[in-house]
């Protein structure tokens, strides 16, 4: 993100491209782009660098690429942020995502 920044300070005064943009690239990433790491990547540091509102968690269980124990995993890699960041991880960013198709249900008796 800091390169997308950098790359953007650099070169906006001299492109004409740049200059029509209505923000600036880190916030149509924030905005757009939502990632799901591996439970062997970093996650920690993936959300360090790119901001809590892109990071999610996902699974692939049962294929044996998600891992054993997935959740321990992101647990682990999570475990020093705030409460409110750990659920936009595991909850609330993915809520973000799909926006009204998650809407919660009536319940009728």
């Amino acid at each position: 993100m800091r390169q997308l920044e950098a790359a953007f300070d650099a070169f906006e005064r001299h492109e004409g491209r740049l200059q029509k943009l209505s923000m600036r690239p880190s916030d149509y990433v924030h905005r757009q782009i939502r990632v799901t790491p591996f439970p062997t990547e970093p996650t920690g540091w993936i959300i360090e660098n790119t901001g809590e509102e892109i990071c999610m968690f996902s699974s692939d269980f049962p294929h044996v690429e998600g891992g054993r124990n997935p959740l321990r995993r992101f647990d682990n890699e999570v475990e020093h942020f705030s409460a409110e960041v750990k659920d936009k991880f595991f909850r609330a960013n993915f809520e973000d995502l799909m926006g009204s198709a998650i809407a919660s249900p009536s319940i009728s008796h």
